[in-house]
């Protein structure tokens, strides 16, 4: 996906509409954002280890863990972006 396409998403993205965030702003999000893709029953990260990146679910759904109890499922519907 070319970073630029991601704009339009980001705009969309609740954590980055509550802080008001200006397209200049979120622009230099999109050119430092990697994409990166997590085959099923992957784990991203573990509980209590240090977080060093904010995923951004652009299609798919991921399950929050806490001690082996599942907390949440989290879905994104397919995005469609303007090209």
């Amino acid at each position: 996906m070319q970073n630029l396409k991601l704009l339009p998403l980001l705009r969309g993205v609740k954590f980055f509409k509550e802080r008001n965030l200006t397209d200049e702003v979120l622009y230099k999000i999109t050119r430092i954002a990697q994409h990166e893709f997590a085959k099923k029953d992957r784990v991203i990260f573990m509980q209590g280890s240090v977080g060093s990146k904010l995923y951004v679910i652009i299609d798919g759904e991921v399950s929050i863990n806490l001690k082996n109890q599942e907390f949440m499922g989290l879905k994104r519907e397919k995005i469609q972006l303007i090209s």
